[in-house]
């Protein structure tokens, strides 16, 4: 069966990678690709009838969709007359992403344990909400923003300036969240699921905030690692208090959905309580998870059509994984691009190099293209050990601007 995997970013890319350990990856396609990935092929998947058009020209079998924003246009609901499997929920099931105004109604509905949070569209109207909490919240963008609408606020000052930043891209007038902020350690648990049964995997860590220190603004994703270390009770805690309430939601509203579930999760003196959703896999999470998967993605991913799902027994290695974004200077803002890369080729093999800003030019060059450049991943029987591996290899790449976080692993 040929497969297409839609998006560019090192997600992607780990996806190829892993689908490739059991079939001929000639048979994967990436929709657009990079250039770390075979078989890239220049699509512009903002426009969902051209894939799907591409993908029937091509007999494709089954299309796994990587980014939030294809989802959001419908990529799901434009093959839903073809026999292709789609990955990924429908257009309605993505405002569980694209809306957070949504998603918190899903949750309240639910009795899900959130953060108390109030909807609105000017500042002034949320002044009094600010002043109460004095500062002290996370201020939400209600639509996607590419993982940099999420603003922790210490103060009427920082609020000021999120709103200020957020408006300076959205205009005079739009949806955001106000939200109590909590204290506590934040993971991120994925799962896949048939829109009946989900199967998750192993808890792990996202670093999200540019600098080292946890400081700066916040991004797509500087780094992961896996396995935290969770006690059983909470994990029964976020299973019966969070996912079963989330399945059953999903259920009794009809939401189709057939693919990967992320649920944005921090354990407070209270409880875990669930901060978002995310309608597919986290990046880079999905680095650490499929490069420590043992379980054959491609079954585990047709078993969400097949009606096997129950069945499936989704295993991975005893070991730490460790995942290091390699970044442009100025991300996650005003960035240059096509600077050549250097080095990859010191680089041991043990240390996984997934690509994701990358484009190939002529026979030897490779050029930056975007503000995430790689995700670079080591494995090792310490979390230590796997942080050093990337780490060294990182020394190893050079190119104009080049930046990355040096604590990964290093903050719990």
């Amino acid at each position: 069966m040929k497969i297409a995997i839609i998006g560019s970013g090192a997600r992607e890319h780990s996806i190829y990678e892993k689908l490739s350990r059991h079939i001929d990856p000639k048979q994967i396609f990436a929709l657009p690709g990079n250039g770390g990935i075979l078989n890239s092929v220049s699509i512009d998947i903002t426009y969902p009838e051209e894939v799907k058009k591409y993908c029937l020209r091509n007999r494709i079998g089954m299309v796994i969709v990587g980014p939030e924003e294809p989802l959001v246009n419908g990529m799901a609901d434009v093959f839903a007359e073809t026999s292709i499997m789609v990955i990924g929920p429908t257009k309605n099931s993505a405002q569980l992403e694209s809306s957070k105004s949504f998603a918190k109604r899903f949750m309240k509905e639910l009795g899900i344990p959130t953060p108390d949070y109030r909807e609105f569209t000017l500042l002034e109207d949320a002044m009094p909400q600010i002043n109460a909490l004095n500062g002290n919240l996370v201020l939400k963008y209600d639509g996607l923003a590419g993982g940099k609408g999420v603003y922790v606020c210490s103060s009427v000052e920082d609020v000021e300036e999120a709103y200020a930043e957020l408006k300076k891209r959205y205009g005079e007038e739009f949806t955001f969240l106000i939200e109590k902020r909590l204290k506590g350690e934040e993971l991120s648990l994925i799962g896949v699921t048939d829109g009946d049964t989900i199967k998750l995997f192993p808890p792990c860590k996202d670093y999200k905030k540019l600098n080292d220190g946890d400081s700066g603004p916040n991004t797509g994703g500087m780094g992961a690692y896996l396995p935290l270390k969770i006690s059983d009770d909470v994990m029964k805690q976020i299973e019966s208090d969070i996912v079963v309430p989330t399945m059953r939601g999903i259920k009794e509203k009809g939401l189709g959905y057939k693919g990967f579930l992320y649920f944005g999760i921090i354990i407070t003196e209270k409880g875990p309580r669930l901060l978002e959703y995310n309608v597919r896999l986290g990046d880079p999470e999905t680095q650490v998870l499929l490069s420590s998967m043992k379980t054959n993605l491609l079954t585990l991913l047709e078993s969400c059509f097949n009606g096997t799902l129950k069945e499936q027994n989704v295993e991975f290695e005893d070991k730490y994984t460790t995942a290091l974004v390699i970044a442009s200077g100025g991300y996650p803002f005003a960035f240059r691009t096509g600077f050549e890369i250097t080095g990859l080729n010191q680089i041991s093999d043990d240390v996984a190099i997934l690509h994701s800003g990358t484009q190939k030019k002529g026979k030897n060059q490779l050029l930056t293209t975007s503000g995430r450049v790689f995700t670079l991943v080591a494995k090792g029987e310490t979390l230590e050990e796997s942080r050093q591996k990337v780490y060294q290899a990182a020394k190893k790449i050079h190119f104009k601007k080049i930046t990355y976080r040096k604590d990964i692993g290093g903050i719990n």
